[in-house]
């Protein structure tokens, strides 16, 4: 998702999003540093943990952080039709797969 990657100001905001994780209490910020660590990101892709890469991961967080700024609307509207689009055929396919173990 080069696009994602692309949005206007991640790098600024992930500057910002890494001061906050390092002013958090140890045991909370711990839970975070996959998000800001780039190698710890990629390890848990390549395990199949996370399938975006980090800029992209980041960027969705941003956009879902920021959605209520103008610049935001439009990226979280798709992200989200881009999610009930994902659910619904999910749904779909453990319907078929009920239909075809019985």
């Amino acid at each position: 998702m080069k696009w994602l990657e692309n949005i206007t100001g991640l790098d600024n905001f992930i500057e910002q999003f890494r001061n906050v994780v390092k002013t958090m209490p140890a045991n909370d910020a711990a839970q975070w540093e996959s998000i800001t660590d780039k190698e710890q990101h990629e390890k848990l892709r390549t395990a199949g943990d996370r399938r975006l890469s980090w800029r992209a991961y980041l960027a969705a967080l941003c956009i879902n952080l920021l959605r209520n700024q103008q610049e935001y609307q439009q990226p979280f509207k798709l992200l989200s039709l881009l999610i009930d689009i994902d659910c619904m055929l999910a749904k779909w396919r453990s319907s078929k797969s009920s239909i075809l173990l019985l």
